[in-house]
């Protein structure tokens, strides 16, 4: 009996082996309605099961059923029909109340399904309302037996127009819904009219494996779409980083101070130059590549930064280094925003003095910024002062994302202090 179960269903069991391989392949994806195919394969392999003992009581097997009584046999055969016409609309309902969101839709959707229960599940009980099995082991249909067609009819129908609607797929994609709801149509339509029997179990499992192909093409197209979308994202927020950072101000003020630098101090302007060039290759190396770098290379960024401001001699900027530790990594041009924030803000029109420190407190690596507050009544513009906190929420924003990192803010009466704080990765702390 099981090799003929095995022989005779073969169709449906390749298509539900091939479903699964699917679903094994695509196991670490989100593929839409992942968990509800799994419930399908089972429903599917049940209905199989109910179908081949269907025809086995029925006598359209090779095996003659092992049951004589006829009586018993005639319970059998209708409790197998009567769950195969219950259950097959559900597998197309579970689909449907997946890709429908509106929750009216799918309270109408189970109304159906609900009412083709009802109208089948009496036969277990005796009415032939809708079909029933007479003494001699004949199917006999009842006045509601075109209810499963009509039912199966309007699910595949909202199933292709619900698909369409909500992934907003291509027209050659819609083919594949369209081939699914022809072929499930022209089956009800077939086995309706006796004109081709015995093909219902099968072609439920084809169209059920070609929806989950189709959603996990639309999957696909909609990852390819995402990862585009997040990629302009990216590109569209470096270039906002740039214009941010890099100050058209500041770059020709630098020129016109190397200007002057090489008719007056030909070895400063030179170093100005090496300084400009490292300030501007800094910029673009972080728009290029956002991964971290060694905090001594940010340090480098930001003395070079800092020898341009103090090519200035309109302004006198002291600088105090108190580097307790260099040996790790910090996300680029984090700290010359920060540095940048205390020039601005933190020093007057004559100057002031800026201390950067960096240290290890807590199990972070801290790296502090201070002002003498010297330029609290300094003279920015609006425009200005918005760009530093627009390079600061950035500095903020980065930490976060590369680093799990803070940055904090004190500010006194007497200056501010700026703190970056990055948590030391735990394969530092076991060395």
């Amino acid at each position: 009996m099981f090799l003929e179960f095995i022989t005779s269903s073969f169709p449906t069991l390749m298509i539900l082996f091939v479903l699964v391989v699917f679903m094994y392949v695509n196991r670490n994806t989100d593929i839409p309605a992942s968990g509800l195919f799994r419930a399908a394969v089972a429903l599917l392999l049940l209905i199989t099961i109910l179908d081949y003992f269907e025809r086995l009581f029925a006598g359209d097997t090779e095996i003659p059923s092992p049951i004589k009584d006829m009586k018993l046999t005639v319970k059998l055969r209708t409790f197998t029909s009567t769950s195969m016409y219950i259950l097959r609309p559900i597998l197309i309902l579970m689909e449907l109340l997946t890709i429908s969101q509106k929750k009216k839709y799918r309270i109408i959707m189970i109304i159906i399904a609900v009412i083709n229960t009802a109208v089948y599940l009496p036969a277990l009980f005796g009415s032939h309302h809708a079909f029933y099995i007479d003494d001699e082991n004949h199917w006999q249909g009842g006045v509601l037996s075109p209810t499963i067609f009509v039912v199966l009819l309007i699910y595949v129908g909202a199933i292709f127009f619900l698909s369409i609607s909500h992934f907003k797929c291509s027209r050659s994609k819609s083919l594949i819904v369209l081939a699914i709801a022809v072929l499930a149509a022209l089956d009800s339509i077939f086995e309706y009219t006796d004109a081709l029997l015995g093909y219902a179990t099968p072609v439920t499992a084809m169209c059920t494996l070609a929806y989950y192909i189709y959603l996990s093409v639309i999957y696909q197209q909609e990852m390819r779409e995402t990862i585009a979308e997040k990629e302009l994202h990216i590109a569209q927020d470096k270039l906002i980083i740039l214009r941010e950072q890099i100050q058209p101000h500041f770059i020709y003020n630098s020129l016109n101070i190397i200007r002057t630098l090489v008719r007056t101090d030909t070895e400063t302007a030179v170093e100005s130059i090496d300084n400009f060039s490292e300030y501007l290759q800094a910029h673009f190396r972080a728009i290029q590549d956002d991964h971290m770098v060694s905090f001594k290379q940010e340090l480098e960024n930001v003395m070079a930064y800092l020898s341009l401001v103090q090519a200035d001699y309109t302004r006198k900027i002291e600088v105090v280094y108190e580097l307790s530790e260099v040996g790790f990594n910090i996300p680029p041009l984090s700290l010359e925003p920060v540095v940048e924030n205390a020039v601005k803000h933190g020093t007057g029109a004559d100057g002031g003095t800026i201390r950067i420190a960096s240290f290890i407190k807590d199990d972070c690596y801290i790296v502090s910024v201070t002002d003498d507050g010297t330029g609290k009544n300094n003279t920015l513009t609006e425009k200005q002062t918005k760009r530093l906190g627009v390079g600061i929420d950035n500095t903020r924003k980065r930490l976060a994302e590369l680093c799990n990192g803070r940055l904090e803010m004190d500010k006194r009466p007497d200056g501010t202090t700026v703190s970056i704080i990055i948590p030391i990765p735990k394969e530092a702390e076991s060395k």
